[in-house]
């Protein structure tokens, strides 16, 4: 928002109900900036746990690709990497620490074939010879 670019925020819960509510403000300059809220919920739908891994599947189906910054080995930043491959899209990884246990999932994704990325000129490279921008 800062570089007056356009925001797409993707909620786990409906629109009457923002989690945490300290974000209610953001939420409120996002619309006010002529950006874009998306929920999968009714209006009133209550924050639940089980419904962060499916706000991620939107996250990745509307991105033309996913940069893992860091990722534990178990957090909902791999689920996201889950749907960024099962959907075909290009998954960046910046690798990190050995001894982080913020840095192995990461890590394990460019282990298992995820691009590595050491500078912003390497996910741009990539997408334009894809012709993705």
């Amino acid at each position: 928002m800062k570089g007056k670019g356009k925001t797409i925020a993707v909620i786990a819960s409906g629109f009457n109900n923002i989690y945490p509510i300290e974000n209610k403000r953001l939420f409120n300059e996002i619309i006010e900036s002529d950006g874009l809220i998306i929920s999968e919920w009714e209006p009133n739908k209550e924050i639940d746990s089980k419904n962060f891994p499916k706000r991620n599947r939107i996250i990745s189906g509307i991105s033309i690709a996913t940069l893992i910054i860091e990722a534990k080995y178990r957090s909902g930043t791999l689920i996201t990497a889950k749907y960024a491959l099962e959907q075909e899209k290009e998954l960046f990884c910046v690798p990190g620490n050995i001894d982080s246990i913020n840095s192995l999932g990461s890590n394990l994704l460019i282990k298992k074939g995820a691009q590595l990325v050491t500078t912003p000129n390497d996910i741009i490279e990539t997408l334009k010879f894809r012709n993705e921008i």
